[in-house]
């Protein structure tokens, strides 16, 4: 009976969340509060895990010669997966020394002789220190609506990747799309429109006229709010509260916490794939 009523609740909190009541305890406005990649070395916290990773590197067809590079790695748990499964050569940059320092560690037999070593730097997304037309694969994995200027790290994805090369973005978008969406040549004369993101959520179509701009082609969109409401449910699970997962995440790694007032409401969370020309 108790855990009847303890299933009861969890799923009347989550149901709060969605419906837009979920308040914290500082008693702010109603919002929900989003950790970016808050991946503990052991515990992966970031909507669709492991399986959306897989759709990214099986649509890429990534082989052992090819080159991936995830933008935003954290501690680089999809890098650790992705050379564990398809045995290509890695490469991860995140803004925080902290999270590279971690991600390091999963790889310590890696040495620097090792042509197969993973490459992790502390790097800004809108100026990789990489050379043109290097990567078959780059990921932003729920992280291109926390960088300072998404259309420039797009911008720099495109100039990193193959011709042919794949693009792959996660990320938290807005549910009921803005009338303002960019025409093709607003795209064309300002691909930094704050339209891209917006309170902290991806503009879906805005995205996909700006990949068009940028010269990508076999662009596609996939809804999978399945997969944030299966990640808020979790963290409420393990954690308690979102308050407390928050706090928790927050004190994990410097710099990789993202709170933001989000209406839960509008809320929803997809993955685009494109191909570059």
């Amino acid at each position: 009976m108790r855990a009847l009523f303890s299933i009861v609740c969890l799923g009347l909190q989550i149901v709060r969340i969605f419906e837009g009541f979920y308040t914290s305890t500082d008693h702010s406005p109603a919002s929900i509060c989003y950790t970016y990649r808050m991946n503990t070395k052991h515990i992966p916290l970031r909507p669709g895990g492991f399986k959306l990773t897989e759709i990214a590197a099986s649509k890429a067809a990534l082989t052992k010669d090819s080159n991936a590079l995830d933008i935003g790695c954290g501690t680089g748990a999809s890098l650790e997966y992705i050379m564990k499964h398809y045995g290509c050569h890695v490469f991860g940059v995140d803004c925080s020394e902290k999270a590279i320092s971690i991600a390091k560690t999963r790889f310590v037999n890696a040495t620097d002789s090792d042509p197969n070593a993973p490459h992790l730097l502390t790097a800004d997304a809108s100026a990789l220190p990489h050379p043109d037309n290097s990567f078959d694969l780059v990921m932003m994995e729920c992280t291109l609506t926390l960088f300072d200027d998404p259309a420039q790290a797009l911008k720099e994805a495109t100039r990193v990747l193959k011709p042919e090369g794949m693009l792959f973005i996660s990320a938290l978008t807005q549910r009921k799309q803005s009338d303002k969406t960019l025409h093709t040549a607003d795209a064309r004369s300002n691909l930094a429109s704050p339209e891209l993101v917006k309170s902290g959520l991806l503009h879906a179509d805005n995205l996909t006229n700006l990949l068009s701009e940028l010269g990508f082609h076999q662009i596609s969109h996939t809804e999978r709010n399945d997969v944030l409401v299966q990640f808020v449910a979790d963290a409420i699970f393990t954690y308690g509260s979102l308050d407390h997962y928050i706090k928790e995440a927050s004190a994990c790694i410097d710099g990789c916490v993202l709170n933001c007032n989000i209406s839960p409401k509008e809320a929803g969370y997809s993955y685009f794939l494109a191909t570059k020309h």
